[in-house]
């Protein structure tokens, strides 16, 4: 008797060339969507930073205060340590409500205890029914002061009218914080926030 070789065809030739058309179709939209969520438009900034100007240096020496007060005074402020974390909520619910903010708290309870959120709303004059969040948390991460995480975000929303090395460490002090920068996001911040309000 003789063996018959069986020739089986997985695909044809026209299937073949679907499947590497449809292969190459997501190899080009994967690229695509990566290069989306990687790159940015524009140029980054490269050089010399220019000095601060007057009113920045002024924010500056604000932002840096209120770092001062919640991450070197009040210090570690979190799940761990209720009682730092409400003299951080009161110092931030102080601060809004001295600028002429009515301040709003967001109650919430996880494992039986009461945290809660701070908001300010402020109606724009052009465009009242638009809407522009601007926030951070006002805890820091166990085992640290946190004064750049987030200290820096706390007292940048503090700061507006209306990458730090040491995040989630002991060594995230006051004395860490890159107050120029600082000074310079919350200057641009402002520019922008004046640009929405304006159009």
């Amino acid at each position: 008797m003789s063996k018959r070789k069986i020739k089986i065809k997985l695909l044809t030739k026209s299937a073949l060339i679907r499947l590497t058309v449809w292969l190459s179709l997501i190899g080009i939209l994967s690229i695509w969507g990566w290069s989306m969520v990687i790159f940015m438009p524009g140029k980054s900034y490269a050089g010399e930073l220019p000095p601060l100007t007057t009113t920045e240096q002024l924010l500056k020496k604000e932002l840096l205060r209120d770092i001062q007060t919640i991450a070197g005074e009040i210090g570690e402020h979190n799940y761990a340590f209720p009682k730092q974390l409400a003299a951080s909520e009161l110092f931030l619910a102080r601060s809004l409500s001295a600028a002429g903010y009515q301040v709003n708290r967001q109650s919430y309870r996880v494992d039986r205890q009461e945290f809660h959120n701070l908001e300010v709303e402020i109606k724009g004059s052009k465009k009242p029914d638009e809407i522009v969040v601007i926030g951070a948390h006002y805890d820091s991460v166990v085992g640290s002061p946190g004064a750049n995480d987030n200290g820096t975000g706390a007292a940048a929303v503090l700061a507006l009218p209306f990458r730090y090395p040491h995040y989630h460490t002991m060594q995230d002090t006051p004395d860490k914080v890159d107050g120029d920068r600082l000074a310079r996001v919350v200057a641009g911040i402002e520019r922008v926030i004046h640009h929405l309000v304006t159009v």
